[in-house]
């Protein structure tokens, strides 16, 4: 299996989860506090200690490597996307020492 079917696979899990749990949220759901903390866990070990490590350290440094215009491009695009993932990680990991289950979600469905 090539290095991007993995990453690929990797990120069909991922939105996979995202979808879930979103779902839950829009159709109004009760959701507890294990609940938010297991989502947030998966998020940040899976998503980002797992999966934009690899993309960051090994696939984009190897793009750059060969193409560094990407890095105004595509692969800029998506190092600012994994940026904003860990700041509503964050926020969301704020959010749910007060249980504020507004916050929660807003930054869960971002």
């Amino acid at each position: 299996m090539k290095a991007t079917e993995i990453l690929i696979k990797e990120q069909i899990i991922i939105k996979e989860n995202m979808r879930s749990m979103k779902n839950l949220i829009e159709e109004g759901n009760k959701i507890n506090a294990i609940q938010y903390s297991e989502f947030i866990q998966f998020v940040r070990l899976y998503a980002d200690k797992l999966h934009h490590a690899k993309e960051e350290d090994i696939y984009f440094a190897w793009m750059l490597k060969h193409r560094p215009q990407l890095q105004m491009g595509p692969i800029g695009v998506m190092l600012h996307e994994h940026n904003l993932g860990r700041n509503y990680m964050s926020l969301a990991e704020q959010a749910l020492e007060t249980m504020d289950t507004e916050a929660l979600n807003l930054n869960i469905l971002n």
